[in-house]
C-alpha cells in the first residue's frame, strides 16, 4: 500500500465497515469471489480469496456506497502494485506450495491417542469423546453453514461417536445442522435437551446476538419443564433434527443458578407437573 498512515487508516476503516454495506458484499460475490480474508501489516496488504475461474468478472472500481466516500476510490488511492507487476496489473497470483488441510493424516495421529470403548448398541469401537454443538449454533460469533458441516464431517471421520445439541443452541440452528450431518450415520449417539420451547417471533430479523447466539432463527426461548412441555420439546427437536430417534434427553439449565427465585416453581414443574414422568 502507499506509505501514508492516514490513508491506510481510512482504507482499514472502509474495509471494516464493508460488512454493513450489503451492496458492496453483493458486488464482491458477483465478481466471482466465494471466500475472502484481508490481512494488513503496516503498508503491506494480503488478500486471500477463493474465486471462480472467471474472476474478476468486471471492474472493481464500480464499488461505492450511497452517502459515503467511494470505497473504490479509497482502494484505488491506497493500493500500489508490487515491483514485479506489469503496468496496469493490479493482482499477482500466488502459488500455494503447502496446505495443512491437504495432510489429513495428521487427524489420524491425533485420534489414535484417544481411548475407545464398545458402542453401547452397535458392535463397533467408539472414542470416549463427544462433540458439543453449542458453537454450531453461532455461539458469540457467526459460523457459516459450510464450516459447521466441515466440523461435523471431520468429527465423524475421526471416529467421534457422540454428539450433543439443544434447542437453545442458536435457537434451533444447532439442531438443524447436527441433524443434517448425522442423518444416515446409524452408529452415532445423539443427545439434545428439554426445558425450553422455542416460540416464533416475527419481529426478529438478522443475526444480532441474542442470549449469546448470533443466530438468524426467529424464535424466543420459553422455559417449560411440565409433562406437556417436555413432550412438545422432544417432538419439536425431532422435527428440527430430521431424526426419528433421539438417544438421550437432558433436562437443560434446571437449578437456582439459572432460575434464581423461580427455582422452586420450575423444579415443581418437573416433579409435580410430570416432567420427570415424560422423561
Amino acid at each position: 500500500m502507499v506509505n501514508d498512515a492516514a490513508l491506510i487508516r481510512e482504507y482499514c476503516g472502509c474495509t471494516s465497515q464493508v460488512q454493513s454495506w450489503p451492496a458492496v458484499i453483493e458486488h464482491i460475490r458477483v465478481q466471482g469471489v466465494e471466500t475472502m480474508q484481508i490481512w494488513q501489516q503496516r503498508d503491506r496488504l494480503f488478500m486471500i480469496i477463493d474465486a471462480t475461474d472467471d474472476y474478476p468478472r468486471y471492474d472493481a472500481s464500480q464499488i461505492g456506497h450511497a452517502g459515503e466516500r467511494s470505497v473504490g476510490s479509497v482502494y484505488g488511492e491506497v493500493q500500489r502494485p508490487l515491483p514485479c507487476a506489469a503496468p496496469g496489473e493490479k493482482w499477482k497470483t500466488l502459488r500455494c506450495i503447502f496446505s495443512l488441510a491437504d495432510h489429513k493424516g495428521l487427524s489420524i495421529v491425533v485420534t489414535q491417542l484417544l481411548p475407545t470403548r464398545p458402542h453401547w448398541k452397535y458392535n463397533t469401537q467408539r472414542y470416549r469423546i463427544g462433540l458439543g454443538a453449542a458453537s454450531l449454533g453461532n455461539l458469540y460469533r457467526i459460523v457459516s453453514d459450510g464450516d459447521a458441516k466441515d466440523a461435523l464431517s471431520a468429527a465423524i471421520d475421526a471416529g467421534i461417536g457422540y454428539f450433543d445439541t439443544a434447542p437453545y443452541y442458536g435457537l434451533g440452528l444447532s439442531e438443524r445442522r447436527v441433524g443434517d450431518a448425522l442423518r444416515g450415520h446409524a452408529g452415532a449417539v445423539l443427545s439434545t435437551k428439554v426445558g425450553r420451547l422455542l416460540k416464533a417471533n416475527v419481529n426478529i430479523h438478522g443475526c444480532a446476538e441474542r442470549y449469546g447466539f448470533c443466530s438468524p432463527m426467529p424464535f424466543e426461548p420459553e422455559f417449560d419443564y411440565t409433562f406437556d412441555g417436555v413432550m412438545t420439546s422432544w417432538e419439536a427437536s425431532r422435527q428440527r433434527l430430521g431424526m426419528a430417534r433421539i438417544d438421550i434427553l437432558y433436562v437443560h439449565d434446571i437449578g437456582q443458578l439459572t432460575h434464581g427465585d423461580r427455582h422452586d416453581m420450575t423444579f415443581r414443574q418437573l416433579t409435580d407437573g410430570g416432567g420427570f414422568r415424560a422423561l
